[in-house]
């Protein structure tokens, strides 16, 4: 009776090690590249911008979503809804970015899925399943 042949074990390569170096630096890198931009600029480029453009603009990164969610940034979401025609104020409850998302935005806030209805008054978008059940 022979013994069944013992399996090999494999090496763990060093190219794993360096890539995830590799990407570690990268992500340093975009962060402090991020920082040495200048501020101006960014803001004056931001109220060219529509506001679902900064909506999704707030959500590439973290930086951008910092820097556009703070208040001091509340005149680039101005400028921005003022392009757009007949476009009303904002609603003394909500904020600029609330009122971007709740005018633009495309998805229920109940389930998530693409919601087409609308209700100001409450001041949320459904999808027509979740009306249904509301």
């Amino acid at each position: 009776m022979s013994n069944p042949p013992l399996k090999r074990r494999t090496r763990k390569r060093l190219d794993d090690g360096v890539d995830k170096l590799w990407k570690l630096s990268n992500v340093n890198k975009s962060r402090d590249s991020f920082s040495a931009l200048n501020f101006d600029v960014i803001f004056h480029l931001c109220t060219f911008l529509h506001p679902m453009d900064l909506l999704n603009l707030a959500r590439t990164s973290k930086p951008f979503r910092q820097l556009l969610m703070s208040k001091s940034s509340a005149f680039i979401w101005k400028f921005s809804r003022l392009q757009v025609e007949d476009m009303p104020q904002c609603p003394p409850d909500l904020n600029e970015p609330q009122y971007a998302n709740l005018a633009f935005g495309l998805y229920c806030q109940n389930c998530g899925k693409v919601g087409q209805c609308l209700f100001w008054q409450f001041r949320a978008r459904y999808c027509t399943s979740c009306v249904k059940i509301w």
